[in-house]
């Protein structure tokens, strides 16, 4: 089996192959590949920072008389 290693982005849910890996795609047409994804891990620890700091900034403007409306 053959590696190739690229970046791109995805789109719609679709992964754009790089133009200089057409010839070997179209030599697999209809055949089995694997895939391997890797996601930055410092963008999705940047992105649950950000999201936990949010949600701590709305809760501290939850006072306790709020509870009322918890019921």
């Amino acid at each position: 089996m053959k590696a190739v290693e690229f970046t791109t982005q995805i789109n719609n849910n679709l992964i754009q192959v790089p133009e200089e890996f057409n010839k070997e795609i179209n030599l697999i047409k209809h055949k089995s590949v694997r895939v391997i994804l890797l996601i930055d891990e410092q963008v999705a620890y940047e992105e649950n920072r950000i999201k936990s700091f949010v949600q701590e900034q709305f809760l501290k403007g939850y006072a306790k008389s709020d509870a009322i409306y918890d019921e």
